[in-house]
């Protein structure tokens, strides 16, 4: 297959662009001659290739893509000498680009691009040696924007008819300021270093990202530059990239399986300011066309080997260095078994700042020292709409997630945590020394050997706030099935639920839900909290859903009609919508939806707004919706019948009260209450529940 690597299409052909290819030619045989003005090169830019030989003049003019000239000029290097090998894996117009070329075995040479207009532009240089999988040139570009990779080794094996950043071509990123461009190519170690070919590509302004398009099955030209042409192959994506600059490009990957290599060591590389996005059905043209990323699986899989997971990859996503505009987004991260450095089988999250991984489904990792799925190591990671499945670290903490300090923080919101374990500590999550804040989320059928079932706080110093999250279900063989802290750091819960956790012999009514190490220095703390022992039972639908196994996909959180928990919480401890996830274009609002995404604060009329605030506010991750709402059932009873004689004896009674619940037809004409409304309850009441 061709893989081209990169495509820049904004501006192929446009009047205002100045761009050019240039192609080194020996004067006969292999290789020689110039592609077709339709061929794309590393670049994907077609348009005239302009001809670099042994007897060009020292300063060559260039024609512009359509074959007009221009006042550009290149000021060739005259050193080294003009070459030709058959690689044998080439033909046709990628053996005209790669198997001919200038090569220097000694000092290094200098290409300058005159004339340039302002403006930024992308630069590729070919420089494989076909004749040697051993060989690597040195590339560099004066001046290159700080985020490319300011000297690029380039060579090695490739396969047949392909271009791949890093192996066949540089890539970088300058702004062009006083018209010039200059280029330098040396000798690697031990090695020869060549150039076959040029290609510069100025790009729009402001400069937008550079969209890159993968498909598994894609059979076009392999270029990126399109759904049709994509690539086949996610890492040919990643290395550009990684060697122009993350921030340069956004990468779009349609629904298929991909894996990061061959070698257990294999992983897929984000760089810094990369927008990464899986979920396509592979036809659409804006990110709103996505709709549901997870229903288009897009897996990227350490499954390489064979059935056991002992040859899987250990990691599967490393993101180091990730800056704030870092995203992973819509992707099944699965099968990473990390028992070499034992932390992050699913993802590595090292240093750099609060990069952004979303709507992510972990499933299956597992990590021998912690974090099954994630390891985050002094970084800021937001973590938002991600779901982590039976995650294990079997040897250590936190059977999704573990996040150390002491630098770095963590914050997680609208995530579901099912069936994750640790012989340690911290079943779901584990954080050593950093302040992190949990919101909106449910924790159901998580289990550790040792202590806290669902979340472990660690640590000399940090808060963990969690807010408007359900504990349900968690187990621990030895104390706290719920939340649990020591160390120094605190744990302060708002609005959540925290019932059915159990912890080991011995362990205390509230030893189950949530407790502290006060000896150490530890608390937990807050308000509208709702601990195991100390209030009636939640309601939850169907906590271990139908197959009575908690931590699986049909666990049922939700609240029954009746449950306390609603219109029970304080609306002023709701945390900030960091993401926009109710698509409304405000961040930084109180938290607009809940785990379903459906609207927080709906009030029912049936409950007494016992929180904080109005619109009221329902206790746990799930917000209570007027659409499971049965306005007959006027006393919320759970039993069966649920609609009984008790439900006309309230009615009566909020009528007698003048309660606004009573005026069932809506009306609004003096008097409001009256015998309609009698007759509208006998109505709703034949009709049942539904």
């Amino acid at each position: 297959m061709k893989r081209s690597i990169l495509a820049l299409v904004l501006t192929a052909g446009a009047a205002h662009a100045q761009s050019f290819n240039i192609d080194f030619e020996a004067f006969s045989g292999i290789g020689a001659g110039l592609p077709a003005a339709t061929f794309g090169g590393p670049a994907a830019n077609p348009g005239t290739w302009n001809a670099v030989m042994g007897a060009s003049p020292t300063v060559v003019p260039l024609k512009f893509l359509n074959g007009n000239p221009s006042s550009v000029t290149l000021a060739r290097a005259t050193n080294g000498s003009f070459s030709a090998a058959n690689s044998g894996v080439t033909s046709g117009e990628y053996e005209q680009i790669l198997d001919d070329f200038q090569q220097t075995t000694s000092g290094p040479m200098t290409f300058t691009f005159n004339n340039l207009n302002s403006g930024t532009y992308a630069i590729y240089v070919c420089g494989a040696d076909p004749a040697s999988v051993n060989n690597l040139s040195s590339i560099a570009v004066t001046g290159a924007q700080s985020s490319s990779q300011a000297t690029q080794y380039i060579g090695g094996t490739m396969a047949n008819n392909t271009f791949h950043a890093g192996v066949t071509h540089s890539v970088h990123f300058k702004d062009v300021t006083d018209g010039q461009l200059t280029i330098t190519v040396s000798d690697g170690f031990l090695t020869r270093g060549i150039v076959s070919a040029i290609q510069i590509v100025q790009l729009p302004s402001p400069t937008p990202k550079t969209r890159l398009y993968v498909d598994k099955t894609a059979a076009g030209a392999n270029d990126g530059g399109s759904w049709t042409n994509a690539m086949n192959d996610l890492q040919c994506a990643l290395d550009a990239a990684r060697l122009g600059g993350g921030s340069h490009f956004e990468v779009w990957v349609a629904n298929s399986f991909y894996y990061p290599g061959t070698t257990r060591a294999s992983t897929f590389n984000v760089a810094p300011g990369l927008t990464l996005y899986g979920g396509f059905i592979g036809n659409e043209t804006s990110l709103s066309q996505r709709t549901s990323p997870l229903n288009n699986a897009t897996y990227l899989s350490g499954s390489i080997g064979a059935s056991g997971n002992t040859d899987d990859c250990y990691t599967v996503v490393t993101l180091t260095n990730p800056d704030n505009s870092t995203v992973v987004d819509g992707f099944y991260i699965a099968r990473g078994h990390n028992d070499d450095t034992g932390h992050g089988g699913g993802m590595v999250i090292d240093g750099g700042f609060a990069a952004v991984i979303r709507n992510c489904d972990f499933t299956t990792n597992g990590a021998s020292a912690g974090g099954a799925a994630i390891y985050s190591h002094g970084s800021y990671p937001r973590i938002i709409g991600c779901t982590f499945y039976n995650g294990n670290a079997w040897n250590g903490v936190g059977g999704a997630i573990e996040a150390a300090g002491p630098t770095g923080s963590l914050t997680v919101q609208n995530c579901r945590f099912l069936g994750n374990s640790a012989i340690g500590e911290g079943g779901a999550i584990y954080t050593s020394s950093l302040t992190s804040d949990i919101a909106n989320c449910l924790f159901s059928g998580n289990s550790t050997s040792f202590q806290a079932g669902a979340i472990r706080a660690a640590g000399a110093s940090g808060t963990m706030t969690i807010r408007n999250c359900t504990l349900s279900m968690n187990s621990s063989s030895g104390s706290c099935g719920g939340a649990y802290a020591s160390g120094g750091t605190d744990i302060v819960i708002y609005n959540s639920i925290v019932w059915g956790n159990t912890g080991g012999t011995g362990a205390s009514v509230a030893d189950q839900g949530a407790s502290a190490n006060t000896v150490s220095g530890s608390t937990v703390s807050g308000s509208f909290n709702s601990m195991q022992g100390s209030v009636i039972d939640p309601l939850f639908i169907n906590a271990a859903g139908p197959d009575g196994i908690p931590g699986n996909f049909d666990d049922n959180c939700r609240l029954r009609q009746g449950s306390f928990a609603m219109d029970y919480a304080d609306i002023n401890r709701l945390p900030s919508d960091i993401d926009d996830l109710n698509g409304n274009g405000v961040v930084n609002e109180p938290l607009p939806v809940d785990l379903d995404g459906n609207p927080r604060r709906v009030e029912i009329l049936t409950s007494a707004n016992a929180g904080i605030g109005l619109p009221p506010l329902d206790r746990g991750c799930y917000e209570f919706q007027l659409s499971s709402w049965c306005y007959v059932n006027c006393d919320d009873s759970v039993g069966n019948p649920v609609l009984n004689a008790n439900d006309f004896q309230c009615f009566l009674i909020k009528y007698a009260a003048g309660d606004p619940y009573a005026n069932c037809d809506g009306s609004g004409t003096a008097p409001v209450l009256n015998a309609n409304d009698f007759q509208c309850f006998l109505n709703k009441f034949a009709q049942g529940c539904p």
